[in-house]
C-alpha cells in the first residue's frame, strides 16, 4: 500500500502539553463566529449537495442506458454464435431458438429477430426457388416469395428468416441493402466484423410513427480466413439482425427509473467519430419541459458505430424533493450550542489524537505488508479521486506500470492509461475518461466482472469509504470461470448419457432390476425398459457365470469396492438366447438407498465391425497405393486430404508441401498467367461434371515438379459427394517418343492418317510398328504405350481367342477378317470389323497390316455410360462410409457394400432401381422402428423422404452399432446419404468418463483435507474437500503454492515444518488456512514424506479443530469538525484497518494427530494381512496399486506441464535434427525388438529454448513411437518445410491415427482419444507440447484419420 513510513516521535514539550487547552479555547471562539455565518454557508452547502446528487443521478442514467444496450448486444452476439456453431441453421431451428428466449418479457420493444442472407446476382433465382420450396414450417412452402424491391443489383441482403413471422410478414424477402439508413451499417459490419447500429428510421409495421433502430452483426462462412477486409468481404454469408422500437425499449424503461422533475432525452448524432456528422434524429424523450430546467448534463455515448447524445435535466420540483434540507435560522441557534460542546470534545480528543495516529501508522505498516502478499489486487482512492493506497497485485492484474502509481497518482491517470491502450474500445479519449470519472464520483458500491484483452477475467468489488472515496479489490477468476463453463457442459452431456448410451445400463438392488435404459431392453429382448423392472438379475446371467457375477455384486454391496472393472460375461435374454457382453459395475445412490449400476456392451458385433473395418481400410490403401496412376482426394473447400505414393514419386511434393489446392496451384504452376488459365479451366470442368453428374473431362497440363522439372500430365477425375477424386497420368515420356516418331515417319504417317477407321501394322511378336491417330483416340493409348501393347491386349474372352486365330491364319499366308469388340485403355468397348494381310517388313520379317471400321456409334455411347457408372461404383466401394443415392422417384440409383454391411441389408436388395420403400419395409418388419402398423410406418417415412430436406442424426442399431446418418438433397430431387460407423468413438468417450470418475472417487474418499506436493511446494494431488474448504477450483489450486493455503503469520512456521518432514520423514503442526472467501480456519496438519517413482514428496492431511471466531476491533469515531485532511486520512485508515481485521483469527485447542494411523495401517494391510486376503482381495489390491501407478504418471506429467509453464524461456540456436535423432536412439534402445523406419531430415535448425524443445520433441516422437506399436512396418518422420514466410515443422507416423472430429480435445489436459488398454497414457503430453509452442509464440495443429497415422505440425517464430 502507498503510505508514509513512521518516524520516531520527539520528547513532549511544555507547549505541547498546553496545546489541548489552547485548542479548546480557539474552538470556542471560532465556533461562535462560524455560527453567525451558518445560514449563508448552509444555503451554499445545499446548492452543492443538489449538484452532487444531480451528478450521481446523471451517471446512473448513463450506466442504465449502457446496461440496456448491452442486453441487446449480448442477444445479437448469441444469435451470431448460433450460426457460427452450426454448419447449417434451418428455418425451423431459427424459430425454436427465438421462442426459447422469451423476449417479450425480457426486452419489451424488440420487434423482430431476423437473418438477412447475402445473395449474389447469379444465385438469386436458385435462392428464390429454394425458399419457395422450404416446407419445414409451412406445408405449402412460400409460393409467393420474391425479393423486393424488384430490379437487378450486384448483390442482395435479403430477409430470409424473421421471427415472429406473422407480425413481420411484410418484411419477408425485403432487400435491406436498398434502405439508405442501412447502407453504412451493413458496410461497416461486413468490413469490421463488429456489431453495428443503424440511424433511427420508420417502417411500415409502425403505425404510430415511432422510430426504430436496427442492430446487426455479420455471419461469415465457417473455415474462411478473416484477417483483413478483403477476406471478410469474400467470406460474408449474411447478418443476424435485431429490430428495436425505441419508445418501449427506452422511454418506458427510463420512466420507471426517473424521479419527479427529471427528464432524459436521447438523440442520434450521426456516425461515430471519424465519419461526417449527419442530422440529429430523436430516439427517446421521457417528458416535456413542464418546469424550467435548473440543472443540465450532456453525455456522448458511442455504440455500434453511431454517436448518441444524452441530455439529462432536473427542475425546481426535483430539488425541492431532496432529503436533509435545513433552515438557516436553525443552524444559527444550534451552532452556538454546538460550539460549546466542540470545545469540550476538542480538549478530550486532542490528547487521544497522538495515540490514534501512532496506532494508525503501526497498523498501516502491517496492512501494507499483508496486502503486498495478497492474491487480490487492492486500490484505495479518496474523495478527490487521489490514489492513497494500492498493492503490487493491483498493478500486475491490470497491467499498469509501477511508474504510474507515483506519490501524486490519481484515479484519472489510470483511466486515461486504459483508454489510450484501447481497453474501453474506440472513441475520443477524453470523452471515455470523462464518462468513467463521472461514474466514479458517485462512490456507489459495485461488483462486476471484466474480461481484459488478454483473456483474463477479473472480479472487481468496490466499497465506498465514509466521507467519500472507494476501496476496490480485483480478483483473477479466469480459471474459475473456465471451470464453471466446463462443468456446465459436462452436466449437459451426462444428463443424456444413460438414455443415449449404446450400452445396456441397468440398476438393481437386492437382485431385482429397478430401472434400465432402452439399450438394456434391446440387449435382453424386452419390449421396453419398463418390462425389465422387477426382473430377477440372476435369471439374466448364464449359470456358469452366475457365481462370478454374484461375487462382484457382493464386493460392491459390502463396500469392499466402489467399482468393478470390465469383465466378459454371458447374459441370457428373456427368450433364453446367450449374449456375450463386456460388463462393469459401480455402487450408486438410487432414491436414497445403495444400488448396483451395471453397464454391459455387446462385444460380438464390435469385433465383427472392427474386422470388417480393418479389411476395408487395407483393401482401399492397397488399391490406391499400388495404383500406377497418381491419385489425390480433394475436399470441396480445397483441402488435399490424400495423395498416393505414385503422385509423390511423379511430382516430388509431399503432403506437407501441398496441404490445399491454393498451395498446389502456386507450386505446380509458378507462371501467374498460365496458373490463372489452368485454374479457370479446371474449376469449370469440375463444375460441369458436378452439374451433369459425370466424370471430369481429361485435360493436359504442364506441371512444375518439386525439383524444377516440368512434366506433362493428363488430369481427370470423378466428383464425389463432398470431395473430388483426381487422377494424374504422366505422359511426358510418351509425348516425347511420339514426337520423335512423327519426325521420322511424317510422310508415311500422313498417308496412314488418310485411311478411314483405324490402321495398324505389327510383327509376329505382336509389337505395333505403325498405326494412325484414330487408333490412339479410340483406344486411349498414347504413342509410348502402343510400343509395349500386344494386339491381344485389346480383347478378352471369346473375342481374344478369335483374334488370336485370325492373326495365326494371316501369318500362315492367308488374309483374314474378324468382328470383335476392341477394349480401350479406359475400359470402353467398341465393336469393330477388322481386316488383316500378311506383308514382308523392311528387315525381311513377316508383318500384319490391316484396318478396323467402327460398327456402331450407339454401342460406343452405351459403353461410355457403362464406364462412367463403373468408375463411380468403384469409387463408392473404396469408401469407408456407407453410401446410398436415391433419385426423385425414390429409386435406388447407387449404393455400396458398406451401406448394406452397416445396415445389415441382404445382398439381393442391393441393386440399382430398388425401391426406397422396400428398404424401409425391411427395417420395419424386423422391428427397427418399434411396434406399430408396418404399412403405416412405411407410408410415414416415404412421405417424409419425399420432402427432400437435409438431415443428420445418429441411430443405434439393435446390435449396438451406432451410425451417423447424413442426408443431402440433390438438384432436381433425390438424396445422397452417408452412413458412418461411430461406435468406437462413442465407446471411447464412455471409457474416458469411467476412468475419470473412478480416479476422482478414490481421491475424494479420503476424510478431511488431503494433498500431495513436491519439494518446490507445487500441488500434485488433492481431494475435493480441499477445494470446498478453500473455495477454490481445481485449476486455481494447481497453479498455487502450498504456502498460499495458510495465513501470512503461519507461513514461516509451515516452511520450517516442511523442511523437517523432508529431513526426518514426518511432522505435525497447527496452522490457520486462508480461504478464497477471506475466512481463516484453524487446522491440525500432519505431514508424511513418501517416495513416488524415486522422487521425494509429502502427503498432507488436515482436520478442522475449532469453530471460526471473528475478532472485531473497535475504531474510535473522530469528531466531524476535524479539518478535512485529518477526516480523509482517518477514514482511509479505518477502511484499511477493517480490511486487515478480516484476516485475524485465533487457533484453538489440540487434537491428536492421525499421522500414525495413516502410516501404520497402510503398512499393516500389506505386511500382516496379505495372506488372509482371497483372490478377489488380492486382485483389488493389485488394481489399487495399478491405479496408484497411473496417479504417479499423472502427477509427473502435471509437474512437467507446470514446469514448462513457469520455466524461464531462453532462446538459442538448436539443431532439431540432431535432437530428434538422439530421442529416436533412446526410444529404439527401450524396445530393441521393434523395427521402425525413421526419416529425420538433416539440418533442421530453429531458434528456441533447448530444454523446452527437447520436452516437446520427446512427447511428439514418443507419441508416434507409441501409436505405431501395432504396425508391422512402422514409419516415423521428422521434417521441415517453408510455407510462405514461416517454417513448418512436422512429425508424422503411420500408426493408429484418430478421428479429426475430436481434434479440438487433443491439446487439452486429460483428453484421450484411445482407451487405456489400447495405448497407455495420461492425456497430458500433447497439452505440454501445446503450451511449449504457445510460449514460443508459435502454433500447433494436426491431421489424421483412423488407421492412417497422424501428422503434427508446429511453427516457432
Amino acid at each position: 500500500m502507498k503510505a508514509s513510513a513512521g518516524t520516531p516521535s520527539p520528547a513532549p514539550s511544555p507547549w505541547r502539553l498546553l496545546a489541548p487547552l489552547a485548542g479548546a479555547a480557539i474552538v470556542l471562539a471560532v465556533g461562535a463566529t462560524i455560527s453567525f455565518s451558518a445560514s449563508s454557508i448552509l444555503s451554499h452547502h445545499l446548492k452543492e449537495e443538489a449538484q452532487a446528487r444531480f451528478e450521481a443521478r446523471s451517471g446512473y442514467m448513463l450506466a442504465s442506458l449502457e446496461h440496456r444496450l448491452n442486453d441487446f448486444s449480448n442477444l445479437i452476439l448469441g444469435m451470431q454464435g448460433l450460426f457460427i456453431a452450426s454448419a447449417h441453421v434451418s428455418r425451423e431451428e431459427f424459430r425454436r431458438y427465438s421462442e426459447t428466449l422469451n423476449l417479450q418479457q425480457r426486452l419489451p420493444g424488440l420487434q423482430a429477430l431476423s437473418f438477412q442472407r447475402r445473395v449474389a446476382r447469379q444465385d438469386k433465382a436458385a435462392f428464390v426457388a429454394r425458399v419457395r420450396n422450404d416446407r419445414s414450417l409451412d406445408p405449402q412452402g412460400y409460393p409467393e416469395f420474391a425479393v423486393r424491391p424488384e430490379g437487378e443489383r450486384a448483390e442482395y441482403i435479403v430477409i430470409d428468416f424473421i421471427e415472429p413471422m406473422q407480425a413481420n410478414i411484410a418484411a419477408f424477402g425485403y432487400d435491406a441493402g436498398t434502405q439508405p439508413g442501412n447502407a453504412d451499417a451493413i458496410r461497416l459490419a461486413r468490413d469490421t466484423g463488429r456489431v453495428q447500429i443503424s440511424e433511427p428510421f420508420g417502417i411500415t409495421q409502425n403505425p404510430e410513427g415511432r422510430p426504430r433502430i436496427v442492430l446487426r452483426a455479420p455471419v461469415y462462412r465457417r473455415g474462411q480466413p478473416l484477417t483483413n477486409v478483403e477476406q471478410r468481404r469474400a467470406a460474408l454469408d449474411g447478418f443476424v439482425v435485431l429490430t428495436v422500437e425505441t419508445h418501449a425499449s427506452f422511454v418506458e424503461y427510463f420512466k420507471e427509473l426517473l424521479m419527479e422533475g427529471e427528464r432524459l432525452v436521447i438523440e442520434d448524432a450521426g456516425p461515430a467519430p471519424g465519419s461526417s456528422v449527419a442530422r440529429r434524429t430523436p430516439i427517446a424523450d421521457t417528458g416535456s419541459d413542464a418546469g424550467r430546467s435548473l440543472l443540465n448534463k450532456r453525455f456522448d455515448l458511442e455504440f455500434g458505430g453511431r454517436l448518441w447524445e444524452l441530455r439529462y435535466s432536473a427542475d425546481a420540483a426535483w430539488i425541492g424533493s431532496l432529503p436533509g434540507r435545513r433552515h438557516p435560522d436553525t443552524a444559527l441557534a444550534g451552532g452556538l450550542v454546538i460550539s460549546l460542546l466542540l470545545a469540550a470534545l476538542t480538549l478530550a480528543m486532542a490528547t487521544a489524537r497522538s495515540r490514534a495516529l501512532r496506532l494508525a501508522e503501526e497498523r498501516t505498516r502491517v496492512l501494507r505488508a499483508t496486502q503486498d502478499n495478497m492474491a487480490q489486487g487492492i486500490s484505495v482512492i479518496d474523495g478527490q479521486l487521489r490514489l492513497i493506497g494500492h498493492n503490487r497485485r493491483f498493478l500486475e492484474l491490470l497491467g499498469f506500470p509501477e511508474s504510474l502509481a507515483g506519490e501524486n497518482a490519481t484515479f484519472v491517470d489510470f483511466v486515461r492509461f486504459n483508454a489510450e491502450r484501447g481497453e474501453y474500445g474506440p472513441g475520443n479519449i477524453e470523452d471515455l475518461v470523462r464518462a468513467r470519472i463521472d461514474l466514479a464520483r458517485r462512490f456507489e458500491p459495485h461488483r462486476l466482472k471484466r474480461t481484459r484483452p488478454d483473456g483474463t477475467v477479473l472480479e472487481i468489488v468496490g466499497k465506498p469509504l465514509p466521507g467519500g472515496g472507494m476501496v476496490t479489490t480485483y480478483s483473477d477468476i479466469t480459471a474459475q470461470e473456465r471451470a464453471q463453463e466446463a462443468l456446465r457442459q459436462s452436466e449437459r452431456r451426462h444428463r443424456t448419457l444413460v438414455e443415449m448410451s449404446p450400452d445396456a445400463v441397468f440398476a438393481h438392488r437386492d437382485g431385482i432390476v429397478q430401472l434400465a435404459n432402452p439399450a438394456a431392453a434391446r440387449l435382453f429382448g424386452a419390449d421396453s425398459p419398463e418390462q425389465l423392472a422387477g426382473y430377477d438379475v440372476r435369471k439374466l446371467v448364464a449359470p456358469e457365470d452366475l457365481p462370478r457375477v454374484q461375487s462382484r455384486i457382493a464386493s460392491l454391496a459390502s463396500g469392499q469396492a466402489a467399482f468393478v472393472p470390465p469383465n466378459e460375461v454371458r447374459y441370457l435374454t428373456l427368450d433364453g438366447r446367450r449374449v456375450e457382453v463386456e460388463s462393469m459395475g459401480a455402487l450408486i445412490d438410487l432414491d436414497g438407498r445403495p444400488a448396483v449400476l451395471t453397464v454391459a456392451r455387446d462385444i460380438a458385433e464390435r469385433k465383427r465391425s472392427e474386422t470388417a473395418l480393418r479389411d476395408s481400410e487395407a483393401r482401399f490403401r492397397h488399391i490406391v497405393e499400388q495404383s500406377p496412376i497418381s491419385m489425390a482426394i480433394v475436399a470441396m473447400d480445397g483441402t488435399i486430404e490424400f495423395i498416393n505414393r505414385k503422385a509423390i514419386e511423379t511430382f516430388g511434393y509431399l503432403p506437407s508441401d501441398i496441404p490445399d489446392m491454393a498451395r498446389w496451384w502456386a507450386l505446380a504452376y509458378p507462371d501467374a498467367a498460365y496458373r490463372d488459365e489452368v485454374v479457370a479451366q479446371w474449376m469449370g470442368l469440375v463444375e460441369k461434371a458436378i452439374a451433369e453428374n459425370r466424370e471430369i473431362e481429361s485435360r493436359k497440363y504442364r506441371v512444375t515438379c518439386k525439383d524444377g522439372s516440368v512434366k506433362t500430365a493428363e488430369i481427370f477425375g470423378v466428383p464425389l459427394t463432398d470431395k473430388v477424386f483426381v487422377m494424374f497420368d504422366d505422359i511426358s515420356e510418351r509425348e516425347r517418343a511420339a514426337e520423335q516418331v512423327l519426325k521420322e515417319r511424317d510422310f508415311r504417317q500422313h498417308l496412314i492418317e488418310s485411311i478411314p477407321g483405324i490402321f495398324y501394322l505389327f510383327d509376329m511378336e505382336g509389337h505395333y510398328l505403325l498405326w494412325n491417330r484414330n487408333f490412339e483416340i479410340l483406344t486411349g493409348y498414347s504413342a509410348g504405350e502402343m510400343k509395349s501393347l500386344h494386339p491381344l491386349d485389346l480383347f478378352d474372352g471369346t473375342d481374344r481367342n478369335l483374334i488370336e486365330e485370325r492373326i495365326g491364319a494371316v501369318f500362315s499366308g492367308n488374309s483374314a477378317t474378324a468382328e470383335a469388340t476392341l477394349i480401350a485403355k479406359d475400359g470402353g468397348r467398341h465393336p469393330f470389323h477388322f481386316t488383316g494381310e500378311r506383308i514382308v517388313l523392311e528387315d525381311g520379317r513377316p508383318g500384319l497390316v490391316g484396318v478396323g471400321i467402327d460398327m456402331t456409334e450407339r454401342q460406343r455411347i452405351e459403353e461410355a455410360l457403362a464406364r462412367q457408372t463403373a468408375v463411380l461404383q468403384a469409387t463408392l466401394e473404396a469408401m469407408d462410409q456407407g453410401i446410398s443415392v436415391v433419385d426423385a422417384d425414390l429409386r435406388m440409383n447407387a449404393l455400396n457394400r458398406k451401406f448394406c454391411e452397416l445396415l445389415d441389408f441382404p445382398e439381393d436388395m442391393a441393386r440399382r432401381g430398388a425401391d426406397f420403400a422396400d428398404f424401409v419395409r425391411f427395417n420395419a418388419l424386423r422391428g427397427e422402428y418399434g411396434p406399430g402398423d408396418i404399412e403405416e410406418k412405411v407410408r410415414e417415412m416415404v412421405e417424409r423422404a419425399k420432402l427432400f430436406q437435409p438431415h443428420r442424426f445418429k441411430r443405434t442399431r439393435p446390435n449396438g452399432c451406432i451410425i451417423d446418418i447424413q442426408g443431402k438433397p440433390m438438384p432436381g430431387g433425390g438424396f445422397v446419404t452417408t452412413y458412418t460407423d461411430i461406435t468406437e468413438q462413442e465407446h471411447a468417450q464412455e471409457a474416458v468418463r469411467r476412468e475419470r470418475d473412478f480416479r476422482q472417487h478414490l481421491i475424494d474418499s479420503i476424510p478431511g483435507i488431503f494433498f500431495l506436493f513436491d519439494p518446490s511446494g507445487r500441488f500434485l494431488l488433492w481431494n475435493r474437500n480441499l477445494e470446498s474448504v478453500l473455495g477454490m477450483s481445481a485449476e486455481e489450486i494447481a497453479g498455487s503454492h502450498t504456502l498460499a493455503l495458510y495465513d501470512e503469520a503461519d507461513r514461516d512456521k509451515i516452511r520450517e515444518v516442511t523442511k523437517q518432514v523432508f529431513a526426518t520423514g514426518a511432522s505435525t503442526t497447527e496452522a490457520t488456512l486462508l480461504t478464497r472467501r477471506g475466512e481463516r480456519i484453524p487446522y491440525f496438519i500432519s505431514g508424511l514424506r513418501i517416495e513416488v517413482d524415486g522422487k521425494q514428496t509429502v502427503i498432507g492431511l488436515g482436520l478442522d479443530i475449532t469453530e471460526r471466531k471473528l475478532a472485531e476491533m473497535v475504531i474510535h469515531d473522530l469528531n466531524d469538525t476535524l479539518d478535512q485532511r485529518v477526516r480523509e486520512r482517518t477514514a482511509a485508515l479505518e477502511a484499511s484497518n477493517r480490511e486487515l481485521e478480516s484476516f485475524s483469527y485465533s487457533v484453538s485447542h489440540d487434537l491428536r494427530a492421525p499421522l500414525r494411523a495413516l502410516h501404520g495401517f497402510s503398512h499393516l494391510l500389506e505386511e500382516e494381512y496379505a495372506h488372509r486376503l482371497d483372490d478377489n482381495g488380492l486382485d483389488y489390491l493389485r488394481r489399487i496399486r495399478s491405479a496408484s501407478q497411473r496417479m504417479g504418471d499423472l502427477i509427473d506429467d502435471l509437474i512437467n506441464l507446470a514446469r514448462v509453464s513457469r520455466q524461464e524461456l531462453k532462446r538459442g540456436a538448436i539443431d532439431l535434427s540432431q535432437l530428434a535423432g538422439e530421442i529416436a536412439a533412446v526410444l529404439a534402445e527401450q524396445a530393441p525388438e521393434r523395427a521402425v523406419v525413421w526419416n529425420i531430415a538433416p539440418g533442421i535448425q530453429a531458434s528456441a529454448d533447448p530444454l523446452l524443445m527437447r520436452v516437446a520433441l520427446e512427447n511428439l516422437l514418443g507419441n508416434a513411437w507409441k501409436f505405431t506399436a501395432k504396425c508391422e512396418n512402422a514409419e516415423i518422420a521428422f521434417m521441415a518445410a517453408r510455407q510462405g514466410d514461416e517454417t513448418v515443422f512436422s512429425v508424422r507416423d503411420n500408426g493408429a491415427g484418430f478421428e479429426m472430429a475430436y481434434v479440438d480435445k487433443l491439446f487439452k489436459p486429460f483428453q484421450r482419444l484411445h482407451r487405456p488398454d489400447e495405448f497407455a497414457g495420461t492425456g497430458i503430453g500433447l497439452a505440454t507440447v501445446h503450451r511449449i509452442v504457445q510460449r514460443h509464440g508459435g502454433r500447433i495443429w494436426t491431421e489424421s484419420a483412423p488407421g492412417r497415422g497422424a501428422a503434427f505440425f508446429f511453427t516457432l517464430p
